[in-house]
């Protein structure tokens, strides 16, 4: 009792060389070192492959009309899309009202999935068109007498008419 203690490494902590607490050191974290030993060519490469298989965040601009085509119904073409890709896709929900599309994976993985995104848009872009250039309305005025004959029997002439041109035809009750 009253027996004093003096401890160096109490002195040493209040000076420069105080330690590192919770990782706060300017070198780097030995968790996040990887060894690569063998030949100094093979380790090169594989430090490379290494590199590249990183996973990086891609945030591809993507206007919201695309949105629901790139999710699909009940998301299958989103998760299509990151089976075949190999990638996490995050589209965000519409009430985020926000025009871009996430993509998560290696790199080579993330540009694939960018041009598969970018086809999907283009498909939309010509199935609108399609829609647009259908949409088209032709009105003719003709005798109710000759309705039977323009349908035909069972229908036959009409149906040959519209499979030939690609069109709907819609007579009166």
């Amino acid at each position: 009792v009253g027996q004093g203690y003096y401890d160096e490494n109490l002195e040493n902590n209040f000076g420069e060389n105080q330690p590192i607490i919770n990782g706060d050191s300017e070198g780097p974290n030995p968790a996040n070192i990887i060894k690569i030993t063998g030949k100094a060519e093979n380790c090169e490469l594989a430090s490379q492959a290494l590199i590249d298989s990183q996973p990086i965040v891609y945030e591809m601009e993507v206007p919201l009309e695309y949105h629901r085509g790139i999710i699909g119904p009940k998301g299958q073409n989103v998760k299509d899309m990151m089976n075949q890709y190999e990638v996490y896709i995050d589209v965000p929900g519409a009430n985020l009202q926000q025009e871009f599309i996430r993509i998560r994976g290696s790199p080579a993985a993330v540009e694939e999935a960018k041009r598969g995104i970018e086809e999907e848009m283009r498909k939309y872009d010509d199935e609108k068109e399609d829609r647009r250039l259908k949409s088209f309305k032709l009105t003719l005025e003709v005798d109710p007498d000759y309705h039977p004959k323009i349908i035909g029997k069972r229908g036959s002439v009409i149906s040959k008419i519209r499979d030939k041109h690609g069109v709907q035809i819609n007579f009166p009750r």
